[in-house]
């Protein structure tokens, strides 16, 4: 078998190649980059387009009935739009909605309204009542290794601060503020320290948003923390400083 003998290979030779090489590698990114954004494109589900639509009236038959939403962490329009359907179609006319303090101030006096913009606007387009609780220290207002549930005095006014801005904005959609949910019954006065920060127009002291408190953590079994009925339990809530809100 004869074999050729390979020709040489100079620098002349390589010079010339050169763009043509260089096209073709170009060519061939291109392409993949296109590839690669089809699959992208047939991959992804489309983003749904969400409308608040008109205002819609809630059906009852025992307005009583209310429902803890927690949509916080829930970031598709649609899935919060379709929960609060859900809510009227149930025939439950209000509902109470958990709305962190430390995710809408992230910095002092920096507010990101973009979510419980879309929750209550949306809430309201169902026609449903909208009772805010507000807690959750964000980390500016707390020394470190505390968790969201700190708060101390020298804090009490900036919480203060954001219950004011937060009714301000929301004056006329939201009816009722839950001032902090189960504040230790001790030390005394967890609740009636932090609104007393309140200045005229916040609050209770608001022509259009009232105050509430939530359930009060108490260090004893059950049946002590309780009272056996409600007495016991309205003495509990006094303790934390909640005779103010009745």
């Amino acid at each position: 078998m004869r074999f050729t003998k390979p020709a040489k290979v100079t620098t002349s030779d390589l010079a010339n190649a050169w763009p043509l090489l260089a096209w073709s590698a170009r060519r061939f990114l291109l392409r993949a980059v296109v590839l690669l954004l089809v699959l992208l494109s047939l991959s992804g589900q489309p983003k749904r387009l969400v409308v608040v639509g008109p205002k819609r009236n809630v059906e009852t038959r025992n307005s009583k009935i209310g429902v803890h939403t927690r949509l916080t962490d829930e970031v598709e329009e649609w899935k919060i739009q379709r929960t609060l359907q859900m809510v009227r179609e149930m025939g439950s006319p209000w509902i109470v909605e958990y709305f962190p303090w430390g995710y809408y101030e992230p910095a002092k006096g920096r507010y990101d309204w973009a979510h419980p913009d879309m929750v209550i606007d949306h809430a309201v387009a169902q026609g449903l009542t909208v009772i805010a609780r507000i807690d959750f220290v964000p980390q500016w207002a707390r020394p470190d290794e505390t968790t969201f549930r700190y708060l101390d005095r020298d804090h009490f006014a900036d919480y203060a601060d954001f219950i004011y801005a937060f009714v301000k904005r929301y004056r006329g959609k939201v009816q009722q503020i839950i001032i902090w949910n189960e504040p230790p019954a001790r030390p005394r006065g967890l609740y009636r320290a932090p609104l007393s920060g309140l200045r005229p127009g916040q609050g209770g002291r608001s022509p259009s948003a009232g105050t509430g408190g939530g359930a009060c953590t108490y260090p004893r079994p059950p049946r002590e923390r309780m009272g056996h009925g409600r007495p016991g339990l309205s003495r509990a809530y006094v303790r934390c400083g909640g005779r103010r809100l009745f």
